[in-house]
This record gives structure tokens, sequence and C-alpha cells, in this order.
């Protein structure tokens, strides 16, 4: 007898239908949540996104960020400046006490470069996130559909991640 999973998680791995199930971390005073990460063509950059809020007393800083799955996570931030996109690479990215940080398209976001396998979607893409004060936690971060009709149409003029 074969069974089959519920119709919710068919094409998408065990692994991966779990991921979506569990959206929250938590670590110290930090809840991370709305996690997810955009996938890319090829092995082109991809992006990483997810809300941390800090229900403590005092501020914390995600310092770092690592995966076996790519060479290097850089912490970057999107302004637009007269009607042109333009991204910054970050330090770190602050988490203030009682408020929550997004990081999201268009903003913040962990940039993920150097891919060793290219993100699928349904998948999972595991990053650990260190933080100042509250530690290091591993996060397994589901992989979104690359949506082509959005990159078409977004401006990219100061956007080339080969620059740093």
């Amino acid at each position: 007898m074969i069974r089959r999973p519920p119709r919710s998680t068919q094409g998408v791995s065990s692994a991966a239908s779990d991921v979506y199930k569990r959206q929250t971390y938590n670590i110290g005073s930090l809840r991370i949540s709305s996690i997810y990460l955009r996938g890319t063509i090829q092995r082109r950059p991809a992006a990483a996104y997810m809300t941390i809020q800090n229900s403590g007393q005092i501020s914390d800083r995600l310092i770092s960020a690592s995966s076996p799955m790519a060479e290097m996570i850089d912490f970057h931030e999107t302004r637009i400046e007269s009607g042109v996109a333009k991204m910054r690479q970050l330090r770190h990215i602050a988490v203030k006490p009682k408020s929550m940080t997004v990081l999201k398209p268009g903003g913040l976001h962990l940039m993920v470069k150097e891919l060793k396998i290219p993100p699928i979607a349904g998948g999972i893409f595991v990053i650990t996130l260190k933080f100042e004060r509250a530690g290091t936690i591993d996060i397994k971060f589901p992989v979104k559909t690359f949506s082509r009709k959005k990159s078409e149409h977004t401006t990219t003029k100061g956007m080339d991640h080969k620059t740093h």
C-alpha cells in the first residue's frame, strides 16, 4: 500500500513541510518569525528575510550569519534615493529592546552569496545566526519561488552584488 502525504504538502519534502509548520524560533529574549529565503536564478545571490522581535530590556545585534550551503552571507539595507534603489552593506543589524526588526524586500535583508547549491522552491536553506547577546541559533529558512516578474520591474541600478 502506498501512502501519500496530505495534499497540502505534496511536492514539498518532509523536512520542508516541517519547516512550514514551525516558523518561529526563540533564543534569549528574541523571537524570530516570518522566515523565508527567496529563491534565485542558478547560483546568483539569494536574499533571506525574517522578523526579529526583542521582548527584553536590552538591545542586541545580529553580528554574523553563515551557512554550509553558501560561502558568504552579508547584511544589506536597500534604500530609495532619488527614485533609485541603492544597497549598502552593514556590519550588523540592530535589534532594539521592546521592538521588532523586520528584514523584508526593499529594506534590511541577508544577502546569501556564492551559493554552493541553488535554493529550490519548497526546500529548506539552513542559516546560522549569531547575536551579540542572545547567542547562536540555526534557522531553517523555507525557500519561496523566485518572482521573475518582480525582478523585471525592479530598478537594479546600484544593486550589483559583485562589487562588495
